[in-house]
């Protein structure tokens, strides 16, 4: 096998497994930016939400938000 081909084939697959890894990484950071992110909303009192049965973080929308402050 000619020694320039070889070198352009184990340079693709460095530069392949290399983005894939950089592009799973970037992803796992956004997505935990984003969970600080409402959770800190929530914190400070920009984001209503509740909790469900799961444990889940839910939140809630403004027309219900407006509905209850209309029947107090």
């Amino acid at each position: 096998m000619d020694p320039l081909l070889l070198t352009v084939l184990v340079a693709g697959g460095i530069f392949a497994v290399s983005f894939i890894l950089g592009r799973n990484y970037g992803l796992a950071k956004q997505e935990r930016i984003i969970e600080a992110t409402i959770d800190h909303l929530i914190t400070d009192g920009y984001l209503a939400a509740t909790t469900n049965a799961d444990g889940d973080v839910v939140l809630i929308p403004i027309s219900e938000l407006s509905k209850s402050r209309r029947k107090r």
